[in-house]
């Protein structure tokens, strides 16, 4: 198994320590993208590669406790790497569609409602395909609400 860091350089391997600590202890998608600004290595493939190796390791040696935290968190990276060079359009409508009810769908609207009235997010909203019959209604009840929050017919 390749090493994906140059760990022989001992300021290099204590960089690569305090970023995966604090990758570990990134709660939310905001810390981590914390963690991507002070350790700008973290965004690249390599380190995923490393903690790909940790999560073998854990699963190899059965400590399940390890290999569920490792994996959880690098869910959390690529979460936080997906939504970069994402516009702020499409961030409010990512919380307008995902929000967990209707209500909630509402305060969502009320708080972005410049940036969820523009064209790129009409655009962006009709744009969205659903894959399964629950998605498609969820999608065309966001419509809906869309429509009747931003005053469109």
């Amino acid at each position: 198994m390749s090493n994906p860091f140059d760990l022989d350089d001992a300021d290099q391997r204590e960089r690569v320590q305090a970023a995966l600590e604090a990758f570990l202890a990134a709660q939310d998608e905001d810390e981590m993208a914390q963690v991507m600004a002070d350790y700008p290595f973290v965004e690249e493939p390599r380190f995923a590669d490393g903690v790909d190796q940790l999560i073998d390791h854990a699963s190899r040696v059965g400590n399940a406790d390890a290999l569920f935290r490792l994996q959880g968190q690098l869910e959390l990276l690529h979460n936080v790497l997906a939504t970069q060079g994402e516009s702020d359009a499409e961030r409010a409508l990512g919380a307008f569609l995902y929000a967990a009810d209707e209500t909630e769908a509402i305060a969502v609207f009320e708080e972005e409602a410049a940036l969820l009235r523009s064209p790129e997010a009409r655009t962006a909203l009709y744009a969205i395909e659903a894959g399964d019959p629950e998605s498609d209604m969820h999608l065309e009840e966001r419509r809906a609400l869309w429509q009747r929050l931003a005053g469109m017919k």
